[in-house]
């Protein structure tokens, strides 16, 4: 399963402080609800695009693995978006209409593919979501997704919010957001 986790910072100081290392594990299991049984397993490692500058810094994202279930557990920081490349700062300024930002101008293939998927996901998650934005038709994509970040505060909480309380994201829904409870319970 995978727990979105604010983080302070951009991916270059995450990188570069270490950061994955100071990550500690949520409590209780998220897949079987017991208390303080998850032990570090390692990491996996994931590609992000950096903050005002090209390219992109390969992070590690801190696992554990629950010793009563068996069951693991990642914890994405938050400037990252599940199965994206692009920051959550520069698909919010894509969304925002600032595409003379750097960031923006430099990815801009990515973002507009993110757009069509979320534009393309867009009934579903509306449906998934209740209470966020207005009635269709009367909205369209853009205005949809400022709402959602007007609900959350930003991107990143939006994302935390959404995969935490709906299991769900802006692009799709995905299994490692979902828990995977343990035999026998309901």
């Amino acid at each position: 399963m995978q727990i979105i986790c604010m983080v302070e910072g951009s991916s270059d100081d995450y990188f570069s402080n270490e950061k994955q290392r100071s990550m500690r594990p949520p409590s209780p299991c998220p897949h079987c609800n017991s208390k303080q049984v998850l032990r570090a397993l390692g990491y996996y490692d994931r590609d992000v695009s950096r903050l005002n500058e090209k390219g992109y810094v390969r992070i590690s994202v801190r696992r554990f693995r629950c010793i009563v279930c068996g069951k693991t557990v990642s914890l994405l920081p938050s400037f990252a978006q599940p199965y994206r490349i692009v920051l959550n700062a520069t698909i919010q300024a894509f969304a925002a209409g600032d595409i003379y930002h750097p960031d923006v101008e430099w990815w801009i293939i990515y973002l507009r593919r993110y757009w069509k998927r979320f534009c393309f996901w867009l009934p579903l998650l509306r449906q998934s979501v209740p209470g966020i934005g207005l009635s269709p038709p009367s909205e369209d994509a853009a205005a949809y997704w400022r709402q959602v970040v007007i609900w959350a505060g930003s991107l990143s909480s939006a994302t935390a919010r959404l995969t935490s309380d709906f299991q769900i994201t802006l692009f799709g829904r995905y299994r490692c957001h979902v828990p995977n409870r343990c035999e026998g319970e309901i």
